[in-house]
C-alpha cells in the first residue's frame, strides 16, 4: 500500500436537481482536481453511501476506484 505525501478530500458535491445531467458535477470535480494538484496533492479521496449509485457512477466516471471498504452495523 502506498502512502502519498498529500491527499485531497472531496467532502461533498451537490448539484441542484434542475442543473443535473449537464456535466456540472464533472466540471466541479475537474476544478477540484486542478486545485488539489496546485496544492501539491498526488491523489484525492472521497466517501459516499453505498446506496448512492449516482455518486458512485459519477466518481468512477471521474477515474476514482475503490481502495478501501468500511463496514458498519447498527446496534
Amino acid at each position: 500500500m502506498r502512502h502519498p505525501s498529500k491527499v485531497a478530500t472531496l467532502d461533498q458535491i451537490y448539484v441542484d436537481p434542475i442543473c443535473r445531467r449537464r456535466g456540472v458535477a464533472r466540471r466541479m470535480i475537474r476544478f477540484f482536481e486542478m486545485q488539489a494538484q496546485l496544492a501539491g496533492c498526488s491523489e484525492w479521496v472521497v466517501t459516499h453511501y453505498a446506496v448512492n449509485s449516482a455518486s458512485q457512477s459519477l466518481l468512477q466516471g471521474a477515474g476514482a476506484a475503490s481502495d478501501f471498504y468500511r463496514l458498519a452495523k447498527r446496534l
